[in-house]
């Protein structure tokens, strides 16, 4: 994404994001996904955050999906 657009991106949004406390991967992923949607994108590869019900990826309605190794990176915040 061209810094201008982050730019333009992170003026016009950072005070709804602000009012409704939404965090740095919530805003990120809504940034990318505008970005995908202004390139015309047919097809986008996306990963899940951390995952469960409240990941913002979740918007996402996939044609296909797949499971890969899962890594234990985020076991502080997930548990073992």
């Amino acid at each position: 994404i061209a810094p201008d657009a982050v730019s333009d991106f992170v003026a016009r949004w950072t005070p709804e994001a602000e009012k409704i406390g939404a965090t740095f991967f919530e805003v990120t992923t809504a940034m990318a996904f505008d970005h995908l949607v202004r390139a015309g994108a047919d097809v986008a590869l996306i990963e899940v955050g951390l995952g469960g019900r409240l990941d913002s990826t979740n918007v996402v309605a996939p044609e296909v999906a797949t499971v890969t190794s899962i890594g234990l990176d985020h076991m502080e915040l997930l548990g073992d």
